[in-house]
């Protein structure tokens, strides 16, 4: 019977791991035909575009994802059923609540905020309606999560990412950057239709004034969104005006050379904490407490320490082969720099359990500070290095930043341990 017991547990995280990395290795693969695609057609000018592009829509849907899409998966484990689907559709109108005011501050300071777009009016109000769609569609892909449909879930991700670079390749046909980037942003409303016509959950009765059924746990939910305001502008914000400084500081080409890194360490971060939100948070939250978090924290780094190492030694190896592979022949000059990207990544990687880890036990304060101390480093260390090292003072900056991150992340930790 034990046994049985064992092969069943086995079964299902088999099923769950399978879909979650099927998802998280075609979203990568096609990021990086992405990003081939938009350098052999537009250079150096075209990557800093598109992550100057890429770095607007996260600015903009950051506060609802990161705010009210956690809000309700840390609360959705305490509710029933029937009261936690309700809470998921009150989460929508949150999300339209937040982003109508967020979109104020882009529009009102528009030349600024498009001064590398050239979008022109519908361009960018269709841009603004597509960022609406892909927030819409993370949520639904949280549900899937939470409700356990990971064949939905691997399944949106492919068609998403798909959709993704489709619309890219055939917009570059074009020539035109901006035509380009709008038709990124209009492919996420196809997975959306697919979803809201195929997998929507049955709605259930909904009381009087259900759009406040989230903000009944207000301190919970209050919490994420003050965090996730945080974030907008100590992340988000912090690295699209730094993109725009480099710009004008050591032109587009140089800015594009080591946006090609940052490229490169945004799809590996990223697929990390997508894993680790799909399988190991939400885990880490339904643990009884702290201490049992902790241990599991630990178990998944003996892993994870090593693994993360080795990757990045052989990427630091062979950084002129995969810079020519993913981008052209000219992008291999960013191999001078790698050495300090991947650095910072290793440290930024490692970091993440530890960052998750504050907020599955809600130490939403400290997590705050780390990331406030994150910045001061950053900011002293860039301020300092620019004018004797150039370029090259960024990717500096950020290892520097995530050394001490994960020095003093790691530290309180392990202080606080129970």
């Amino acid at each position: 019977m034990r046994i049985d017991s064992q092969q069943q547990r086995w079964s299902v995280a088999s099923h769950r791991y399978f879909w979650i990395l099927l998802a998280l290795g075609v979203k990568i693969l096609f990021n990086f035909l992405i990003s081939k695609q938009v350098a052999l057609v537009f250079g150096e000018e075209g990557i800093t575009v598109l992550m100057h592009f890429l770095n607007f829509v996260a600015l903009l849907s950051f506060l609802p994802i990161e705010g009210v899409h956690r809000a309700w998966l840390s609360i959705a484990g305490k509710k029933p059923l029937q009261v936690n689907t309700e809470l998921w559709i009150a989460a929508h109108f949150w999300d339209i609540a937040i982003f109508l005011v967020i979109i104020v501050v882009p529009t009102f300071f528009l030349r600024h905020f498009l001064s590398l777009f050239y979008f022109d009016a519908l361009q960018y109000f269709g841009v603004l309606a597509s960022i609406l769609a892909y927030i819409f569609l993370h949520l639904f892909l949280q549900y899937f999560l939470w409700a356990r449909s990971y064949v939905w879930y691997g399944m949106v991700n492919v068609l998403l990412s798909a959709c993704s670079f489709l619309a890219v390749y055939w917009a570059s046909r074009f020539g035109e950057l901006s035509f380009v980037l709008t038709a990124l942003a209009i492919s996420y409303w196809l997975p959306l239709l697919l979803v809201v016509l195929m997998a929507a959950p049955p709605l259930p009765p909904l009381q009087k004034k259900w759009w406040l059924a989230l903000y009944e746990d207000y301190q919970i939910y209050w919490q994420f969104i003050l965090l996730a305001l945080v974030g907008v502008l100590l992340d988000k914000l912090l690295a699209f005006e730094v993109r725009l400084w480099a710009v004008d500081t050591f032109g587009i080409i140089d800015t594009g050379y080591w946006q090609a890194l940052v490229r490169v360490s945004e799809l590996l971060v990223g697929m990390l904490l997508a894993f680790l939100a799909a399988a190991y948070y939400p885990m880490a939250c339904q643990m009884p407490d702290g201490r049992s978090a902790w241990v599991y924290t630990v178990r998944q780094l003996r892993v994870a320490v090593p693994l993360v190492l080795v990757v990045m030694f052989l990427l630091w190896l062979s950084s002129e082969w995969w810079l020519a592979l993913l981008y052209d022949a000219p992008f291999v000059r960013a191999a001078a720099w790698s050495h300090w990207q991947l650095t910072g990544d290793f440290f930024r990687m490692l970091s993440c359990w530890g960052a998750l880890l504050l907020l599955a036990r809600q130490s939403l304060m400290m997590y705050l500070v780390m990331q406030l101390l994150s910045v001061v480093v950053y900011l002293l260390s860039l301020a300092s290095l620019y004018q004797l090292h150039a370029v090259e003072a960024l990717p500096m900056a950020y290892a520097i930043e995530h050394l001490v991150y994960a020095a003093a992340l790691y530290a309180y930790i392990l202080w606080k341990r129970p």
